[in-house]
């Protein structure tokens, strides 16, 4: 997170891309890229990412909450969704002035992952629009060095540490006010590290993830109060004209 910040600041242009050193990409990206951000509604673009053995078809999975069918992919149109992998986003530059730069105290905690889900949420919550363009199609190697030490770590710490920074990165971005914004939050996280995952598991299996999913709310709530002030405390959400 702090690389990447460094990097907004030293840009020049109006618009910032973040790519993975192991990123296979096309010839057509930037322009793609630039073509989606010509409406002004965007505020953030990516497109589709391929791991080594994907198929080109399963590539529409993690996107068909946001279409009503899939043929909406292949017209070629932006599709409005909730996030970006961090191995390719890009950002108006203005945005990072308007709700703050990526959280660099998550880059001192195990991996170093999420700032990517912290700060979409973020832009979410600002009212922000982030854009899939079906056009663009990615691979990302995944190189065995580098996902910043979580192949050498076991298997449970790794789900543990996951699960901890997403539950901080929602209950820090929360929707609502007082106690409400704190239950509608957890509820959303219960939700997508249980409910989502299925229920049609063995007895010991959902209790182990229950006792995660306690265990890691008990320790997000912990860094939420011990963990510095941010640089912008809260996102600048638009005010609607009387």
């Amino acid at each position: 997170p702090a690389a990447r910040n460094f990097g907004i600041r030293q840009s020049k242009g109006e618009l910032v891309v973040f790519l993975d050193d192991d990123m296979v990409i096309g010839t057509d990206l930037i322009s793609q890229l630039i073509e989606t951000f010509s409406a002004p509604e965007v505020w953030g673009a990516t497109g589709f990412v391929l791991a080594p053995g994907d198929s080109d078809s399963g590539k529409y999975g993690p996107y068909l909450q946001f279409v009503s069918d899939i043929t909406e992919f292949k017209e070629g149109k932006r599709i409005r969704i909730h996030g970006f992998i961090g191995c390719l986003m890009s950002f108006r530059k203005r945005l990072f002035e308007k709700i703050g730069y990526f959280d660099e105290w998550i880059g001192t905690q195990l991996m170093a992952a999420g700032e990517d889900f912290e700060f979409c949420q973020r832009a979410l919550l600002g009212g922000y629009g982030l854009f899939l363009n079906p056009r663009i199609t990615t691979l990302h190697l995944g190189a065995r060095e580098g996902g910043c030490r979580r192949r050498s770590t076991v298997v449970e710490e790794v789900e543990s540490t996951q699960l901890r920074l997403g539950l901080y990165a929602v209950l820090k971005n929360r929707k609502y006010r007082g106690w409400l914004g704190w239950v509608h939050a957890l509820a959303r996280c219960y939700r997508g590290a249980i409910l989502n995952r299925g229920l049609i598991n063995s007895p010991a299996s959902l209790a182990r993830k229950h006792a995660q999913f306690w265990k890691a709310s008990h320790e997000a709530l912990g860094l939420l109060q011990s963990r510095p002030k941010p640089e912008v405390a809260a996102v600048a959400i638009p005010q609607r004209k009387k």
